[in-house]
Order: C-alpha cells, then sequence, then structure tokens
C-alpha cells in the first residue's frame, strides 16, 4: 500500500522507525546515513501534522528528528549544519509556553540547551562539503590532531571574553533552558531526566 493509503497509526510507526534507524547509524559513526534517516522521519512527521494539526505530539516528535539530526551534524564536526537543524527544531516548537504539555517543554529545553552547548570538534572526523559524511582521518594520512579543542586547553579562561566571542549568546540560551527545566522540576521534583539536563545546563555556563 502507499504512503497515503496507510493508517495514520502506521505511518506514525514508520516515522518512529526511520527515527530509531537514524539512532543506530549515528552510534555506527555513519553520520551521512543517519542524517538521511532522520531527514526521512521527519518528512513522514510533516506529512502527519498537516492531516492531524491537533496532534500536540508530532510536532514535539519532529523536533525530536530536528535535534538528532543536529546532534549527527555537530558529531561530523558541521555546526553551521547542526545549528539550522536546531533552529528548525525551535519552530516546531514555538508555540510551547507555560501552558504546554511537559513534554514538548522539555524538548524545547533540549533544544536550547544543545543550541547554547560549547562545540567540541570530534577527532578524527573529516568535515565534507555538507558535513555529514562518516568519521575518517585527514586527507593526507596524517593522524588527526587529539589535542583538546582550543576552548578546553590551559590557560583559555584567561583570555577574558575574546577566548569565547559566543559564550554570552550561548549563556542566554542556557537560560531558556534552565528556567524550563526548574518549573518543570517544580511540577515534577523527582524527574531524573530534568535533574540530569539540568546539571549538564550549569555545567556548560
Amino acid at each position: 500500500p502507499t504512503w497515503a493509503a496507510n493508517s495514520a497509526w502506521e505511518r506514525r510507526r514508520a516515522a518512529s522507525a526511520r527515527r530509531r534507524i537514524g539512532d543506530i547509524r549515528q552510534r555506527l559513526g555513519q553520520y551521512d546515513k543517519a542524517a538521511a534517516a532522520y531527514r526521512s522521519a521527519i518528512d513522514m512527521y510533516r506529512l502527519l501534522a498537516g492531516a492531524a494539526a491537533d496532534d500536540q505530539a508530532l510536532p514535539v516528535r519532529m523536533a525530536e528528528a530536528y535535534n538528532a539530526l543536529g546532534k549527527t551534524q555537530t558529531l561530523a564536526n558541521h555546526a553551521s549544519g547542526a545549528q539550522a537543524a536546531y533552529r528548525d527544531a525551535l519552530d516546531c516548537l514555538k508555540t510551547a509556553g507555560s501552558e504546554a504539555s511537559p513534554e514538548a517543554r522539555f524538548e524545547l529545553a533540549g533544544t536550547y540547551f544543545l543550541m547554547g552547548k560549547r562545540i567540541r570538534p570530534q577527532p578524527g572526523v573529516r568535515r565534507g562539503r555538507r558535513g555529514d559524511g562518516p568519521p575518517d582521518g585527514p586527507p593526507d594520512g596524517r593522524e588527526p590532531d587529539r589535542r583538546p579543542p582550543p576552548h578546553e586547553r590551559p590557560g583559555f579562561e584567561d583570555r577574558g571574553p575574546s577566548g569565547d566571542p559566543d559564550r554570552e549568546a550561548r549563556n542566554r540560551l542556557l537560560g531558556k533552558a534552565i528556567t524550563l527545566l526548574t518549573e518543570l522540576l517544580r511540577e515534577r521534583p523527582a524527574n531524573p531526566d530534568c535533574r540530569h539536563l539540568l546539571a549538564l545546563c550549569h555545567r556548560e555556563i
């Protein structure tokens, strides 16, 4: 049967399956194939959302897929592609506020965290034209540079604001995540996912 002929439940399962394939490909370091799977899942969720505008879970699922795509682009050392994916996730969650579901607010906090997180270049991954290629060594066959990125090297903090020119902008995003997570923890104090993400946010500031 065609995609249009399948039931909404079957189409949702197909989209979820594509997302899981992306997760598997990402863990295997197959970043180009992972990105393709995530984009396929996003397209499926977009079609589902168009047919069920009142389903509040679908924008969250789509945002999750965009964030997974952004993580993949980060692993492939393609920072601009990652930030574009995170902005798309924000667009999916733009109506999330105090009246939104806890799930939507948690994903929104996670998106702010990912946008505010420091970029740590991945050793042994060559950035391709589209930034989502598989991991490999430098093109000249040399061993990859495994030194810590500049912002993690000794003395970096002594360089002042110029050492991390995006720090203020990053901290604003992390602050938004912290606000959302703090509100969620007031509602559900025992939520381990919120506590873990909140700790990660504070560590980044």
